[in-house]
């Protein structure tokens, strides 16, 4: 294509030939890496930039999860976000809604406030409740901050809530919490198995999801490049690599099981 034929489209008084010109100098403004004020804007509207690695290892993990919820299960449809929504995607069926979070709680709750009223049988758990008061005391009189006693506050990489929505009001019916560790080192899978177990012990809705059977929770460790040999009914871990497969067999079987009325993965 000449300069010419260029200068003749971007004349011409036909809709067509404007706007392949102007998706044409956009292209090769793109190619020449000249980010003009309206391919900035482009680019901030339509990609996701990772602030560092794990959290780009973190966001494939999610959406390699999503692809097998799209894959396996027929009818669901990728929906807006409402303005108010913190959810990093929200997918529905006739009768589901699939919202997904990243580094976000959604409806589930990771946080647990101590009463100081209440006085535990255990010498040494009465000496950690002490421990806590003391240490809000004292940020109060040295800050001016007032807080209660926090037991527990946490938040997983990934909470991936599951309703019927054949309900008058929506019903949780399954939760998927996952922890994604960028690393191949044996300390860190611990630190992150320590977590995820932990998540599991805290996690509430209504209440706490450990202990309602109606509730099951599934729980999924992601690292990259350590490998288990074990396996373990609370607890699933993936090495990664296995997310590059297109046969993830405990994926597919999340993907299938999270939706259905009585899912046999959990607790």
């Amino acid at each position: 294509m000449t300069d010419q034929d260029l200068t003749a489209a971007r004349r011409s008084r036909l809709d067509l030939y404007t706007e392949a010109y102007d998706l044409f100098d956009r292209y090769q403004r793109l190619q020449s890496d000249r980010f003009d004020p309206d391919i900035t804007k482009l680019l901030t509207e339509t990609l996701i930039i990772p602030a560092s690695t794990p959290t780009l290892f973190e966001l494939f993990c999610i959406f390699r999860i999503l692809r097998y919820l799209n894959e396996e299960t027929p009818g669901i449809q990728l929906r807006p976000l409402a303005d108010e929504s913190t959810a990093l995607a929200q997918l529905e069926t006739d009768d589901r809604r699939i919202e997904i979070y990243h580094d976000q709680n959604g409806a589930i709750g990771f946080h647990e406030t101590l009463d100081p009223d209440v006085v535990p049988a255990h010498p040494t758990f009465k000496r950690y409740q002490d421990a806590l008061v003391d240490y809000t005391d004292a940020l109060r009189g040295l800050t001016g901050a007032d807080q209660d006693p926090v037991l527990y506050s946490g938040r997983p990489d990934i909470v991936i809530e599951i309703y019927d929505t054949n309900a008058l009001d929506a019903e949780l019916v399954s939760v998927l919490i996952g922890e994604v560790k960028y690393t191949s080192a044996a300390q860190t899978f611990r630190q992150g198995l320590e977590e995820l177990a932990t998540y599991r012990r805290f996690a509430y809705h209504d209440n706490y999801l450990v202990d309602d059977p109606d509730v099951p929770i599934t729980s999924l460790l992601i690292t990259n490049g350590y490998s288990t040999a074990g396996t373990t009914d609370e607890i699933t871990h993936l090495n990664g690599n296995e997310l590059l497969t297109e046969n993830v067999g405990v994926l597919r079987s999340f993907a299938t099981e999270l939706l259905t009325s009585n899912p046999t993965i959990g607790p």
